[in-house]
């Protein structure tokens, strides 16, 4: 050991030279290192402008729906002109506000330049979180003992979770089942094997009822299919759905396969006639998304939905606020087997879009009424914020 203290001593010039480059290497590479990282996790959507001599300093924050949030300026910044801000971020003096409103959902940057360490904010929009069970909870409260009478479906769209309440049990959908007819044939109207202008004749043997607005009509009267469509959802008719179902293929047995096969619904038959609320929510989250028929078919069976006689949209509908939009399809029955009133909906909230599904059976029609309507606002007033 003295030794080497000897060596160190009689060669302590040498030994300081190297001790300097020894730190001046260390720090180079560490200085490098840090810029590095920094650079690395720069969002791609900032320009690569960067200032030769500086570092990057990232700072995620959060803001959700329908709220402020005020960004200053970092000390000795000023705002990078490379950045394309969107229209609910606006900038003041030294500041920036973030407002975000519902669709603005996502993360962006925004880039401040400085000669030391200049600042990338990363804005990330996001709804008000919520927890679907605790609105799971109040669904059931609210049913009490009439919960096995219900199946109930709730897809938040824009948070993308959902939930259900006996979602698998089958009951009746009623007029809700037409939808799968709708869809069916807006899927061969985008296929091009026909248009909504082509005619179909009426046919006696296949009205409902000789007394509604396609039973009137002559047998053989050429009538066009968009005019079977609006009467089947504004109107809710059943002799335009009896004829398309023939139109379609002449029976159930040929319509069934193509709902089980095309739509992925199983089980949402014509015959037998039953459902289920997880399988009416696909059908609608399907058709807000557009995946079994086109965007244009998609809007165009919207807004049927939306321009329902009134006695079609009271139901869902009443438990929302007079200006909220809505598209549903109302069912009810009344028959020796089966007494019901149920709903299905996509809402256009002000905060979030989201899918409603409500069956029953065993519920009378004043009740069904009562009881859409009051679920309607537990989901309404628990999602939309």
């Amino acid at each position: 050991m003295n030794k080497f203290f000897q060596i160190i001593k009689r060669n302590k010039f040498r030994f300081g030279i190297l001790s300097i480059v020894f730190a001046l290497t260390f720090f180079v590479i560490s200085l490098f290192g840090f810029w590095f990282i920094n650079q690395k996790n720069l969002p791609d959507q900032i320009s690569e402008d960067i200032p030769s001599v500086g570092l990057i300093d990232t700072i995620v924050r959060q803001v959700f729906i329908n709220s402020t949030l005020p960004i200053s300026f970092p000390t000795g910044s000023t705002f990078s002109s490379d950045n394309n801000l969107p229209k609910f971020i606006t900038q003041g003096e030294g500041n920036l506000v973030v407002s975000p409103q519902k669709g603005d959902n996502g993360e962006y940057f925004i880039k401040f330049d400085s000669p030391t360490i200049s600042t990338v904010y990363s804005i990330k929009v996001l709804n008000a979180p919520t927890d679907l069970n605790e609105l799971k909870q109040k669904l059931m409260d609210y049913l009490g003992t009439d919960i096995n009478k219900y199946g109930i479906y709730i897809k938040d769209i824009d948070r993308n979770t959902s939930m259900n309440i006996n979602g698998d049990i089958v009951l009746p959908p009623a007029s809700m089942a037409k939808m799968t007819m709708a869809m069916l044939v807006m899927r061969d109207v985008d296929a091009g094997e026909y248009t909504l202008d082509d005619t179909y004749p009426i046919q006696d043997s296949v009205k409902f009822s000789t007394e509604d607005d396609l039973g009137v009509l002559p047998d053989g009267t050429e009538v066009p299919l968009s005019t079977y469509l609006e009467k089947l959802l504004e109107d809710s008719n059943n002799t335009a759905w009896y004829h398309l179902d023939k139109f379609l293929g002449g029976s159930y047995e040929s319509v069934n396969p193509r709902t089980v096969n095309e739509l992925g619904v199983n089980p949402l038959f014509l015959n037998p006639h039953e459902g289920t609320a997880n399988m009416l929510g696909k059908l609608f989250d399907d058709l807000y998304n557009a995946r079994t028929v086109s965007a244009k078919s998609r809007d165009y069976l919207i807004n049927l939905l939306e321009n329902a006689q009134s006695w079609n949209r009271e139901g869902i509908g009443l438990g929302l606020p007079a200006d909220v939009q809505f598209a549903n399809k109302i069912g009810n029955l009344w028959t020796e087997n089966d007494i019901n009133f149920c709903d299905s909906a996509i809402v256009y909230g002000k905060n979030t879009d989201y899918i409603i599904i409500i069956m029953d059976k065993d519920i009378d029609w004043d009740t069904g009424k009562e009881n859409l309507k009051n679920l309607s606002q537990i989901v309404y007033s628990y999602l939309d914020k």
